[in-house]
């Protein structure tokens, strides 16, 4: 993931965000990682209070619409949590053609990161 502090408006109203794979790799092809995804925008819902209005997840970027408290901390630990989580996954199913994708180095996957891309735009009713 990318180290960028999140800056975003009235929290009230929904934003627009786009994050994409390092290097635009089709990762989201695989049905595990997708599911890390929805998880933990699910955390996200049912525990930090962040509503998710609308999303589209394509192999190797997503986007999503959402508000709520501390948006940009929130988008961070949605960030995190996903990579860990898919690199974890990853490793596991010793998927040598993913992992040969994503760069491995001394069995630790680095390039599974979402980074935000294009600009952040605040919805308003």
């Amino acid at each position: 993931m990318s180290r960028t502090r999140y800056r975003f408006g009235d929290e009230h109203y929904p934003h627009f965000m786009t994050q994409t794979i390092v290097a635009w790799l089709p990762v989201f092809s695989q049905p595990d990682l997708v599911n890390i995804v929805l998880a933990s925008w699910r955390f996200l819902q049912r525990e930090r209070a962040i509503v998710i209005l609308g999303w589209v997840i394509l192999e190797n970027h997503l986007h999503w619409i959402g508000a709520g408290p501390q948006l940009g901390k929130r988008v961070g630990q949605f960030k995190s949590f996903t990579q860990h989580r898919s690199s974890n996954a990853c490793k596991k199913k010793e998927q040598r053609r993913c992992c040969r994708n994503l760069r491995i180095t001394n069995c630790g996957i680095r390039s599974i990161r979402l980074i935000n891309s294009g600009r952040k735009g605040v919805i308003r009713k």
